[in-house]
This record gives structure tokens, C-alpha cells and sequence, in this order.
């Protein structure tokens, strides 16, 4: 089997051992989260990299050398947390991470019929206008469950960018600007 369906192949164990593991509990999808988020930021790191693909390392050395990072001290009692690990380690999947923690969130979402949408606004929004937000995100979408993750982007100058998936409502200043401009230069 070459490098590439080894990874392959173990990109789809780890997916289906997520969700099995996760189900449709909050917390537990958010520790997971939590966790391959981390290992997505030191994915790159020499050492990391090298204990990882060292076959004279025994696996036990390995998880005890990664249990000792900050953010991993659940490795020795969440199971699930180090049979992931594993997983990565086996099938070499440090470059899979990004693509494997996007794909267990879209599972995720899509079985507990929750929708992501990433509200990038000018300045900090008050709790009602969050609401109100929300509010019209819900009825937009039939009713689901919105799940906001908020970000201030001041260079938007006013109102707001909301990303789905693959879909952006530009609704900021700049972005009116923007559209403009390119009216201007097409006329």
C-alpha cells in the first residue's frame, strides 16, 4: 500500500472512531475539537515531527512524549483522545489534520442539525444586536440551530461579513465599497 491510500485509508478509521466516540454530546465534540485544533498548531514543529514518524521511538515512548504538551494532559484518561493520537501517529496524518478536523466538524454539524456560521462584524456587537443577529440567521435558515462563532474585523468599517460553509453575505461598508468600485470601473 503506497504513503498516499495509507493515509487515505487511515483518514476514514479516524473519522468513523470520532463519530462513534463523539455521538451527538456537546462536550465531547468539543473536546475533540479542542484537541485535533492543537495538534493542527504543532503539526509543523521538528520535533514533534520527528518523534512522530521515528520508527525506533516505541509507540508507549511516543504518547508519553505527547501527553507531557501543554493542552494534552487528557491523554492519559480520555481513551478516545489517545486512540486518535494513535491514529495519527500509525498513519502519519500531521498534514490530513486541517481536512479531518473539518470534516468531523461538517459531520457533526450536519447530525445534530446545527449550522457554523462565522460573523465577522466591524466593532463588538452589544448582546441584543447578537440576537437580533441571530434571530434572522435562524429564520433564514429554517429554523436550525445557529452556531455563531464571532470575530471583530475593524477594516470592514461597518456591518457585517457571515460565512456558511462555502457561502459569504458580504454586508460591510468595505465590501459595498468594493462592489462599487467595480461598477464604476465596468461602466
Amino acid at each position: 500500500m503506497n504513503r498516499r491510500s495509507r493515509s487515505r485509508e487511515g483518514t476514514k478509521v479516524l473519522l468513523n472512531m470520532l463519530r462513534s466516540r463523539i455521538g451527538l454530546d456537546e462536550a465531547t465534540f468539543e473536546r475533540y475539537s479542542d484537541f485535533l485544533k492543537g495538534l493542527c498548531d504543532i503539526r509543523h514543529n521538528r520535533i514533534v515531527r520527528s518523534v512522530s514518524m521515528n520508527g525506533s521511538i516505541p509507540l508507549v515512548e511516543k504518547l508519553a512524549f505527547f501527553s507531557r504538551l501543554p493542552d494534552a494532559s487528557s491523554l492519559e484518561t480520555d481513551e478516545g483522545l489517545r486512540n486518535s493520537l494513535v491514529l495519527i501517529i500509525l498513519f502519519d496524518l500531521w498534514s490530513s489534520l486541517p481536512k479531518i478536523l473539518s470534516s468531523m466538524r461538517d459531520d457533526y454539524f450536519a447530525r445534530s442539525g446545527q449550522v457554523e456560521v462565522l460573523i465577522h462584524s466591524a466593532g463588538v456587537l452589544s448582546e441584543a444586536e447578537q440576537k437580533n443577529v441571530l434571530d434572522r440567521l435562524r429564520d433564514q435558515l429554517g429554523g436550525k440551530s445557529v452556531r455563531p462563532v464571532w470575530s471583530v474585523e475593524p477594516d470592514l468599517k461597518a456591518g457585517l461579513v457571515l460565512r456558511m460553509g462555502t457561502q459569504v453575505w458580504d454586508g460591510s461598508l468595505k465590501g459595498r465599497l468594493a462592489r462599487m468600485e467595480m461598477d464604476l470601473l465596468q461602466a
